[in-house]
């Protein structure tokens, strides 16, 4: 059997943007599953990164992370759009996204909500943080997740140079997206034994610091709010003026952080 067969009788319904969840997504994708991703007025915002090279609004990083999927855009604060993703969901294997949950729940799509529209649904919830620590709650990106697990101190011991730096690729987010697949793939597996849904948390955190524990310490990783994390967020961001749309979200992620 092609690998590309594998999840062919497997659709998902996906909810999430830019990598982390595009990215689990596309893997289930590449194994056969039929991905659905719904997308807000005006798409997904990663559709815009990098340079299109004849299609607006279809750059390479979006392509590349989407590929092998089906889109449409949908209203889901409106009657219609409410009643296209409940119907959506209803004939669908896997409900996945990396929304906030208070603000999953407004769209009456929390685990409760979606389980009552399709019982056996694996519902895989994609988060920065675990839901019970200080940083429960709050959004995240690669660039933080890489300063938060450590793994901007891994260049350092390859060339010798102290200062921490973003290794050069959405590590944390692919990471954290291999980790969502295999939770999928595990959660599919359990479905098919015993009948039940499932609802999954994949944390990006905690994914990137399993990822990173071999070759920091805990003090490299440490994310407590301290002098020392933010002088390592000014180093970094330094080092990385390539990356300035991230820059605001940095400082702004920091602040909440080290206060």
């Amino acid at each position: 059997m092609s690998a590309t067969t594998l999840l062919n009788d497997i659709k998902v319904a996906d909810m999430s943007t830019v990598i982390f969840g595009p990215y689990c997504t596309q893997t289930l994708a590449d194994m056969g599953a039929d991905i659905i991703k719904i997308e807000p007025q005006g798409g997904d915002d990663f559709r815009n990164v990098g340079k299109s090279a004849n299609t607006r609004h279809m750059g390479p990083c979006h392509m590349t992370m989407n590929r092998g999927k089906r889109s449409v855009i949908w209203d889901l604060k409106s009657e219609a759009g409410e009643e296209a993703i409940r119907k959506l969901i209803a004939e669908s294997d896997v409900f996945i996204h990396n929304v906030r949950a208070p603000a999953i729940a407004r769209l009456g799509l929390s685990f409760e909500d979606v389980k009552a529209i399709k019982p056996d649904i694996v519902y895989i919830h994609c988060v920065g943080f675990g839901s019970d620590g200080p940083y429960a709650g709050r959004p995240a990106y690669d660039d933080l997740i890489q300063g938060l697990s450590g793994a901007a101190s891994l260049l350092p011991k390859v060339d010798g140079n102290p200062r921490p730096r973003f290794i050069p690729t959405a590590f944390a987010d692919k990471v954290s997206g291999l980790h969502a697949a295999y939770a999928t793939l595990a959660a599919l597996h359990h479905r098919a034994r015993t009948g039940e849904g499932f609802m999954l948390k994949s944390r990006c955190l905690s994914a990137s610091r399993i990822s990173c524990s071999k070759s920091i310490s805990t003090k490299q990783c440490s994310i407590l709010p301290s002098v020392r994390f933010v002088i390592s967020v000014r180093s970094i961001l330094r080092d990385n003026r390539s990356r300035p749309w991230m820059v605001t979200w940095f400082w702004r992620l920091t602040l909440i952080n080290a206060g």
